[in-house]
């Protein structure tokens, strides 16, 4: 982890080095995503990770997903040039519907499936203050899908931006990227700042797999991205309240290049390559105010448009929300914060020959409450929290969550109990979509159109989690840092897709076709275990060496007696599609002449549901900084080989594999 001083030095437009500040130093940050108030990293009882923008600048991560291949715990997949797959302990398949990715709070996750289209993240890198990822169950503050991980992006105020920026740069891959930020006091206790930013990129993707044999499916693909995206923030302070206004607007064209089945009337599986297009906006207002020393209340008010438009749908959907929260420090010694959550979307969809579903208005509703206390002369802290929701398809959800912990100066010990769910979507009640096309020989002897139709047929329940964790920290010296955690979760009702044993036989366009129906059901229950050991050392005053190990070992079976589906054994994709173990690390190092040269490598062990094997992709990034403001950089990466498959695409039936990159980098700071 990096730190708050790191940043701060670099928010005043000045170059850093490590050398200036120990690793004490840059433990000291202070987070809110696992009690949803700030508290230092160090002492969090939960398996918490920090990337602060010092991090993620000598990364050399161009977007968010690439600097959160940093985080030990944390798969991240490269689908092709535009879409990854991130995931926490289990679950990495593209829907990825168990992990909660926030930036300042406001969930980015699609309505519709849950998961996270990456294309339309978007912010300056420069601008993220830090952030901060739970790997593991947050639900007891954040709620539905919040199973696996939370990740949750903070962006800097507008009070430590009251400067400017512009950065740029290209490469082979990265064919182009840049942003210019302009940050100024308005007057006293009031500060502005506004930015634009774009990304062009392409020719990353090259297939290999079932459909390879297809010349036009199989080797080098162009699958670009343009994207473009600007924003604005205010901060406001006076006496005893504060104030944030922001909103952003962006457009990303993200091609889409596979085979897959095409219409109802004259079903067949087709290439095809298409321009998806995520375009939308937000608008976010945040109002604090301590009442006095014991009392301190908050509400924030929120519009998302999310505009999307693929290959097989588009939908356009308006989402409100409401989120006041009041804190109250009844004694000394404890602290209880209460909070309400609503949300209530309008939904836009084009119903297609591919998929349909009813326009309707949706809505969520949630209560938390969490109460603090510290115990045997501030050592002892416990934390008890619950989240109650509902949304339109199910009923009141208890979520429950126990941590607590013992800190001494230079270490601590933590453990936490937890029980999470993930409400059912638009996905598993109102949509209607094509799953599969093939033809199939009947007892006849003639061959068949076979066409697998998805239906919301099965009445989806909420999956549950019974998470057990439990981890220590310690700080041997002011130089080492050392970070430990196991887990052990239980899931129960585990949705998956069922097809029916029987089919019927149909008439289509004067063509006889087989459909079955396919429908998600809770059929599974499953346990994962594992752990997480990861350090941070500075040897010297002028280089860092940090580095994590993680194992994990997944098993999902059917529930007893229930008829496993025709088709597929959802218990092994979702065993093997974890890798067993992983390493992640790195070195930054300050050089004389004004050079830093940084090292970050992961190592990943065969995921055999994904038809993955192990590989090693290492990074490498020189930095020279001819002035104080002045920064230039070169970066290669995956230089170990030339390409390796990172992901298994269950749409196109093929490996996506990503190649070497280079690129170059300046920002200048005024």
């Amino acid at each position: 982890m990096a730190s708050a001083p790191v940043s701060a030095a670099a928010e005043n437009g000045t170059s850093t080095a490590l050398m200036d500040y120990s690793l004490e130093e840059l433990m000291d940050v202070r987070i809110t995503s696992v009690s949803r108030r700030p508290e230092g990293a160090f002492y969090a009882a939960a398996p918490v990770f920090v990337l602060t923008n010092e991090d993620i600048r000598r990364s050399g991560a161009t977007n968010i997903p690439e600097a959160l291949r940093m985080v030990p715990g944390l798969n991240v997949y490269r689908v092709d040039t535009n879409n990854y797959v991130i995931s926490g302990s289990t679950n990495n398949d593209f829907f990825t519907e168990k992990v909660l990715v926030l930036i300042d709070g406001r969930p980015l996750q699609s309505q519709t499936f849950s998961q996270l289209f990456w294309p339309a993240v978007m912010y300056p890198l420069e601008d993220i203050e830090r952030i901060e990822v739970i790997r593991g169950a947050g639900s007891a503050q954040w709620g539905a899908n919040a199973m696996n991980a939370v990740i949750n992006i903070i962006t800097k105020s507008a009070r430590q931006t009251e400067s400017g920026f512009v950065s740029g740069g290209g490469g082979d891959r990265e064919i182009g990227f840049g942003t210019v930020r302009e940050g100024w006091n308005v007057k006293d206790g009031v500060s502005a700042r506004v930015y634009a930013m774009m990304d062009q990129s392409g020719g990353a993707r090259v297939v290999s797999g079932e459909r390879s044999p297809n010349p036009r499916d199989g080797g080098p693909q162009d699958n670009y991205k343009k994207a473009n995206q600007a924003g604005f923030r205010v901060d406001g302070e006076r006496a005893e309240s504060r104030y944030t206004i922001h909103g952003d607007a962006y457009r990303a064209s993200a091609m889409s290049v596979g085979a897959s089945f095409v219409g109802l009337t004259n079903p067949g599986t087709k290439h095809f390559e298409y321009d998806d297009v995520y375009s939308g906006g937000n608008l976010i207002g945040r109002y604090e105010k301590d009442e006095d020393t014991t009392l301190n209340w908050s509400v924030q008010l929120g519009w998302d448009n999310q505009s999307i438009r693929r290959v097989f749908f588009y939908e356009n959907n308006h989402i409100f929300r409401f989120e006041p929260q009041v804190n109250w420090r009844s004694s000394e010694n404890n602290q209880v914060s209460v909070g309400l959550t609503g949300q209530m979307v309008q939904e836009g969809f084009d119903n297609s020959a591919a998929m349909q579903k009813p326009g309707a208005t949706t809505g969520e509703t949630g209560v938390f409450i969490n109460d603090e206390m510290l115990l045997a002369e501030n050592h002892l802290k416990l934390s008890a929290g619950l989240k109650a929701e509902r949304n339109t398809y199910v009923d009141w959800q208890m979520q429950p969550g126990l941590r607590a912990s013992w800190d001494e100066e230079t270490w601590m010990v933590w453990g936490a109990a937890t029980k999470t769910s993930r409400l059912p979507n638009n996905a598993n009640n109102k949509l209607t979509w094509i799953n599969d096309y093939t033809t199939i020989t009947m007892p006849d002897g003639n061959n068949y159109p076979f066409l697998g139709i998805v239906t919301a047929k099965g009445g989806a329940s909420p999956e549950d989690l019974y998470a057990y964790e439990a981890g220590a920290r310690a700080r041997p010296s002011s130089n080492l840092t050392i970070d430990v955690s196991g887990f052990y979760n239980q899931y129960k009702n585990v949705l998956s897709l069922f097809e029916e044993p029987s089919q019927h036989l149909v008439g289509m366009s004067g063509t006889n076709v087989y459909v079955y129906d396919i429908y998600y059901r809770n059929d599974y229950d499953g346990v994962s275990y594992g752990g997480t050991v990861s350090i941070d050392w500075k040897p010297v005053m002028w280089m860092r060496v940090f580095g994590g190990y993680t194992y994990t070992r997944v098993n999902m079976e059917l529930k007893p007696g229930l008829i496993p589906s025709r088709k597929h054994d959802f218990s092994d994709y979702v065993t093997g599609s974890t890798p067993l173990y992983s390493f992640k690390g790195g070195i930054f190092a300050d050089l004389p002449y004004h050079l830093q040269v940084d090292a970050t490598g992961l190592y990943v062990e065969r995921v055999p549901a994904l038809a993955v094997g192990e590989y090693f992709q290492l990074n490498l990034r020189v930095a020279w900084h001819p002035t104080d403001r002045m920064e230039i950089a070169a970066e290669g990466r995956n230089l170990t080989r030339y390409q390796h498959a990172e992901f298994y695409s269950p749409a196109t039936l093929d490996n996506a594999w990503v190649n070497q990159d280079y690129f170059l980098k300046a920002t200048y700071q005024f």
